[in-house]
């Protein structure tokens, strides 16, 4: 057992106390309450944009994370690499390297991200919100960039859950997540083999618990909260 703050990024974790009154009320406000699922969000990457590019093969979403482990070139830069994060808006460029420590990339290779193929990146995207059905039963909330993680058949045809058209089936057939995200998703039962359905889309809301932004969580409803330090020592969580 151990605090919030003290929590590593990514890990699955169950709330199992909240300390102060005044604590308890705000989250139960927002639905979270001790025994829920939530999530900590790696602070180094949080501010990183989701990036739409277009390849030959069509347009792919890539999460700001994952774009941090792309390696580019371009001809106006005398073809030094830097990272795919980095790249301007309606830029083109060559993807020269993919880092090996980010397994999840390999899973986007069937969509056409692979080394030695040119990009232009159309838009860095702003937050935005999905709203969901899961296997016909749970409702749920995710982010663009998890959406772009999930890998699935539509008609037919593998795509992202980013591009899914609203109130038609999706079968899920890859997550390009970590374990511990895997993991995190599987418990609202997004995983291989489910079907989701996307409801709506409506811009990403961030919810404030506190003036301070120190630790950003998910909640297993969907919702992102920010809160303090203080905050988020007084909240007990487990890794599960």
């Amino acid at each position: 057992m151990m605090t919030l703050l003290e929590a590593n990024p990514i890990h699955s974790l169950m709330i199992v106390g909240i300390t102060g009154t005044e604590l308890v009320s705000k989250l139960e406000s927002y639905g979270i309450y001790r025994g829920d699922f939530i999530t900590k969000e790696d602070l180094a990457f949080s501010r990183c944009r989701t990036l739409k590019l277009h390849l030959a093969q069509g347009s792919i979403v890539v999460p700001g994370k994952m774009s941090h482990h792309i390696h580019v070139a371009t001809q106006t830069d005398n073809h030094e690499d830097f990272h795919l994060a980095e790249l301007a808006e309606g830029a083109r460029a060559m993807i020269t390297m993919i880092e090996k420590e980010d397994h999840a990339i390999y899973k986007f290779e069937e969509l056409g991200l692979k080394e030695n193929v040119e990009i232009t990146l159309m838009k860095k995207l702003p937050h935005m919100e999905y709203r969901l059905l899961v296997a016909k039963k749970v409702r749920m909330r995710i982010t663009e960039s998890i959406a772009a993680t999930i890998i699935g058949k539509v008609d037919g045809r593998t795509r992202q859950f980013f591009f899914a058209k609203r109130n038609k089936p999706f079968y899920i057939t890859e997550i390009a997540q970590e374990e511990a995200m895997c993991n995190y998703l599987k418990q609202s039962g997004i995983m291989p083999g489910n079907e989701i359905i996307l409801e709506t889309i409506e811009y990403g809301e961030h919810i404030l618990i506190d003036p301070q932004e120190d630790v950003v969580f998910y909640a297993s409803n969907g919702a992102r909260l920010s809160i303090s330090k203080e905050s988020a020592a007084s909240i007990l969580v487990q890794e599960i």
